[in-house]
């Protein structure tokens, strides 16, 4: 086998942008059919969240990789952590800004409505935990939340501990995440608090950051085990079962912990499996390259931020202005307008800089 060696950390990879650009399709289609009705397919049977938890297995994967290729291969920089965040600045915090600041001028002429302190908990990276309640034109943000979370550990984690203890930590989160989210189904006032808020969802993070510990190390053996067709189906298999049953209230105690473990790791291995020189031809895994796919994946983040604004649940619509961009099948069309110029206004402007300041 194969295994994909090291390449410059600021090489895009169609594949990836392939997985970004399923991952927020699937989040687009959830809240599009709750745009439409309450009971509509795809409102009933959302995988918007799935999409979210994808984008958490690839970010815990290229963040590592970054962090393993400018920390401890022969390519290591100096001032690799100071360098980090200035690239996540770059990449993230002006359009996150920029969109954060046509809310409130939205607001200041009245066809938006929102609280001080829950744009506050927003700007800060803490719409992730369960306080001050939450309003859905502000309530998508947490799972960057989550994200930026992970940001401020990290990086100290893999530069200071040997990859040796970088893998224990994957594991003891990962084993964690659902005793978590068992705590927060029974208790979800007070585990939300303190926990509930990061850690059901930081297994999917750790998975993504496993494989890339596990490629950078060459772990021959236990890659190559992971690309067993029978693992791929039995992992299918039991996360569509799991799916299934979390829709029954009577098994909710066991599925909601175990469903994003099971659903993690089967994702885990399967961008693991598109991304393997041997199974590039499979035309599934071909079909992650299409140009179209990967520009979405590459607008993705732009995508996500604005697509709230547009994309109103059928449950809010009395509540909001009733305007044109909210409306069937209008407001489709500015989910894209938005994102892309969002992209290429913003994201790939400061972008630009990361070349001039050779980050």
């Amino acid at each position: 086998m194969n295994i994909p060696t090291t390449v410059h950390p600021n090489t895009r990879n169609a594949t990836i942008d392939g997985w970004r650009g399923l991952s927020i399709i699937l989040v687009l289609l959830g809240h599009t059919g709750r745009a439409i009705s309450q009971n509509n397919i795809l409102a009933r049977f959302s995988l918007a969240d799935e999409g979210v938890h994808i984008f958490f297995i690839i970010s815990g994967y290229l963040i590592t990789h970054l962090l393993l290729t400018r920390i401890h291969s022969a390519a290591k920089e100096a001032q690799p952590i100071k360098k980090f965040y200035l690239r996540r600045f770059l990449r993230i915090l002006p359009a996150f800004y920029a969109f954060h600041l046509i809310l409130l001028l939205l607001r200041k002429v009245e066809l938006l409505d929102f609280s001080n302190e829950l744009f506050l908990k927003n700007i800060l990276f803490l719409a992730n935990f369960n306080f001050l309640g939450g309003t859905w034109i502000l309530g998508h943000i947490w799972s960057l939340s989550v994200e930026e979370q992970f940001y401020l550990v990290w990086p100290w984690a893999v530069y200071y501990l040997p990859i040796a203890r970088i893998k224990w930590l994957c594991l003891v989160v990962i084993g964690l995440s659902p005793l978590i989210r068992a705590l927060n189904y029974l208790y979800p006032t007070y585990s939300d608090f303190w926990a509930g808020g990061f850690f059901q969802h930081a297994d999917s993070i750790a998975f993504g950051a496993m494989l890339s510990l596990l490629i950078y190390t060459k772990q021959e053996r236990i890659l190559n085990r992971l690309r067993n067709p029978m693992l791929l189906l039995g992992l299918a298999g039991l996360s569509a079962v799991i799916w299934a049953l979390k829709y029954i209230p009577h098994t909710s105690i066991i599925t909601i912990p175990l469903y994003y473990t099971v659903f993690s790791l089967f994702f885990s291995v399967l961008i693991w499996v598109s991304m393997a020189e041997k199974t590039t031809a499979v035309f599934i895994f071909q079909a992650l390259k299409n140009p179209v796919l990967g520009f979405i994946g590459k607008i993705s983040f732009s995508l996500y931020l604005w697509q709230q604004l547009f994309l109103w649940p059928m449950e809010y619509q009395s509540a909001s202005s009733g305007l044109l961009f909210q409306q069937i099948p209008y407001n489709i069309a500015f989910v894209g307008l938005a994102g892309v110029l969002s992209y290429f206004l913003i994201e790939k402007t400061f972008l630009r800089l990361k070349g001039s300041w050779q980050l």
